[in-house]
């Protein structure tokens, strides 16, 4: 089983609204969220604190996480954000269970998110195999 997990935050305060500024005709955060939806190998979740990009998000088929406030600061790093993901959304988690992150202003495509999956699996099981 495979989760991704897209950390969104809304007050970006060098970029205002880098993540639904419009690039390449569609807002920055639909690519990541397009691509890992159209893989078909994970269900996808949204950290977020910011209505507008959970807007965007859910007409696109994501799933929202809610991001506290205490967490949604220029001084929080990505640790706390996936920890919080894992912890509050994630519960079923088994040892078997991949958990991706992709940055919101990513404009990957379904191809690199699947390819890139595929070589972090094989990695890993031929590291495991040693």
């Amino acid at each position: 089983m495979r989760s991704v997990i897209i950390p969104a935050r809304g007050g970006s305060q060098r970029i205002k609204d880098k993540n639904i500024r419009t690039f390449s005709g569609s807002p920055i955060i639909s690519w990541p969220i397009t691509a890992s939806l159209e893989t078909g190998l994970f269900e996808d979740v949204l950290s977020t604190d910011n209505q507008e990009i959970a807007d965007i998000a859910q007409k696109l088929g994501a799933k929202i996480l809610w991001r506290p406030e205490n967490l949604a600061d220029n001084f929080t790093g990505i640790t706390k954000v996936i920890q919080n993901a894992l912890g509050t959304t994630l519960t079923h988690l088994s040892r078997d269970h991949w958990i991706y992150k992709i940055y919101p202003t990513s404009p990957v495509t379904p191809d690199l998110v699947r390819d890139s999956v595929n070589l972090a699996e094989k990695v890993w099981n031929n590291f495991r195999s040693l």
